[in-house]
């Protein structure tokens, strides 16, 4: 069963998966949460699984409530068996702010997205003409990505205007509240 640890309530869609399905159209090795919040993964190997759950109004969570696969708790299964894992999955925190051009214009239609700083996984994204808002689990460290669509290409800038994720200034999102970063993504 997937519920929400706030207030407990049903999550009644959604996927629950192996690794991270970053919305491309790439297949998933996963499923769907079901209307009655329930999920069923029926061909895994005997071996102890991560699962990651990404599910609407939450953030993106492997199983134990982290944003970082390496510290996942893992579900055994066994051959021949049937393994339950029932989850509460943390709503996140919010990470917020604008997108702005280098005159400090904010830039429209910007899409950001955030990753672990360990793994490298997306862990939340956002988007939009007047801000981004995105939900992650914390406590985290990750690295922020900005993209706009410039015509022919999109111009894309890591946290703190730098050129790549291994450069990119690592952020702590702690486990509660908000977390607000503003993004220079100069128009090229």
């Amino acid at each position: 069963m997937v519920r929400s640890a706030s207030g407990g309530g049903l999550i009644t869609s959604g996927v629950v998966a192996l690794y991270p399905h970053d919305h491309s159209g790439d297949g998933v090795v996963g499923t769907a949460v079901d209307g009655q919040g329930r999920y069923t993964i029926d061909w895994l190997g005997p071996y102890r699984w991560p699962l990651v759950f990404d599910v609407p109004d939450h953030a993106r969570q492997w199983s134990g409530g982290t944003g970082n696969r390496l510290l996942a708790q893992k579900t055994r299964v066994t051959a021949g068996a049937t393994a339950t894992y029932d989850v509460h999955l943390r709503v996140g925190t919010v990470v917020t702010g604008v997108v702005r051009g280098q005159a400090g214009q904010p830039r429209p239609g910007a899409s950001v997205y955030a990753y672990n700083a360990v793994t490298g996984e997306e862990v939340g994204r956002g988007g939009g003409d007047s801000g981004y808002r995105m939900l992650v689990v914390g406590p985290q460290l990750i690295r922020i990505k900005s993209e706009v669509h410039n015509g022919y290409g999109h111009d894309t800038v890591w946290y703190d205007n730098d050129g790549s994720f291994a450069a990119a200034r690592t952020v702590l999102v702690s486990g509660t509240g908000t977390r607000t970063l503003d993004i220079v993504n100069p128009v090229n």
